[in-house]
């Protein structure tokens, strides 16, 4: 398909037909852009018109990054940037790309040009009082590893799945704050969907019901899923990402038990976490660990955390 595309356009018959960019562009069969259109817009490489550069909304197949033409679906090449400029979503101006797996995605083409879409923002808070007063006795105790003062509330703009920009909130420990803020940014620029970002006490502290939620989370002090002892989680130093598309799984145990229809890999769906990919490539940068890479009969697909458990 894309081949006759650019046969269209070397023929100078594309720009009228319904999906092909003006010329210079490619047909999109993903999203079946138009020039200007707020879905993509798609413009060619100056160096190398056969590598065209494409930008999906909201993620689309799996991380939202740039991809190359030529590679199918681009599902192949997951995170992975291409030289030269495109059009962001909105069709917001010129834009580049920087970095690749896992690098910071793309950013404007110079100074005077505009953004690529909404900035992210975030907030590093101390646990006010209020807070702390829906903690304790539901997300924290006492006896947990970690006190109240050693925790803080990271607050964060984040893409969903249906292309929308909301505001979230994770508690963490204090030491690793300015990190997990740094990855969260990598995954805006992304465009990486999360489904949900809220602090578990929206939950009262039951991690099943944030899991079928696919609520992406952090602090809550609990003990290791199917074992004893503390949780990374009770140390504030682990984040669990889209749990229902990301499932814990330990020979036939599924949780969250929905998260069985995510449980084949191969085929990247928006908010999936892969390797490589943005999420394991934002926080490998950090030395964190994933879930996703451990055996021994388990695997945590939605698990980062700064010591590898």
């Amino acid at each position: 398909m894309v081949a006759l595309a650019w046969l269209w356009l070397a023929l100078g018959v594309g720009a009228a037909r319904p999906g092909l960019a003006r010329p210079g562009g490619v047909l999109d069969p993903v999203a079946r852009c138009v020039e200007g259109s707020p879905g993509c817009r798609c413009e060619a490489v100056p160096a190398d018109p056969a590598r065209a550069c494409w930008h999906p909304l909201g993620g689309l197949f799996g991380d939202g990054g740039c991809a190359t033409r030529g590679q199918g679906d681009g599902r192949r090449d997951v995170g992975q940037c291409c030289a030269g400029t495109f059009g962001a979503v909105g069709a917001c101006g010129a834009c580049t790309c920087r970095g690749d797996r896992g690098g910071d995605g793309c950013v404007a083409a110079s100074a005077s040009a505009p953004s690529c879409g909404p900035e992210f923002q975030s907030e590093i808070e101390s646990i006010s009082p209020a807070l702390a007063a829906r903690m304790r006795g539901v997300t924290w105790k006492p006896g947990c590893p970690l006190a109240l003062e050693a925790l803080r509330r990271l607050t964060i703009r984040h893409w969903t799945p249906t292309g929308e920009v909301r505001q979230g909130a994770l508690i963490v420990a204090a030491d690793v704050a300015e990190a997990t803020r740094t990855a969260f940014r990598r995954l805006f620029r992304h465009r990486f969907p999360l489904t949900a970002v809220e602090t578990m006490e929206a939950y009262a502290g039951d991690d099943d019901r944030s899991m079928a939620a696919d609520n992406t989370s952090a602090f809550n002090c609990r003990p290791i899923t199917g074992g004893g002892g503390w949780s990374e989680h009770a140390f504030g130093r682990a984040i669990d990402i889209n749990p229902l598309r990301n499932p814990y799984v330990r020979g036939p145990l599924v949780l969250p038990p929905p998260g069985r229809d995510w449980i084949e890999r191969a085929a990247v769906r928006p908010g999936m976490i892969v390797d490589p990919g943005p999420v394991v490539g934002a926080f490998r940068a950090l030395g964190w660990g994933w879930g996703g890479a451990w055996r021994k009969g388990v695997v945590d697909y939605q698990h980062v955390s700064r010591s590898g458990r």
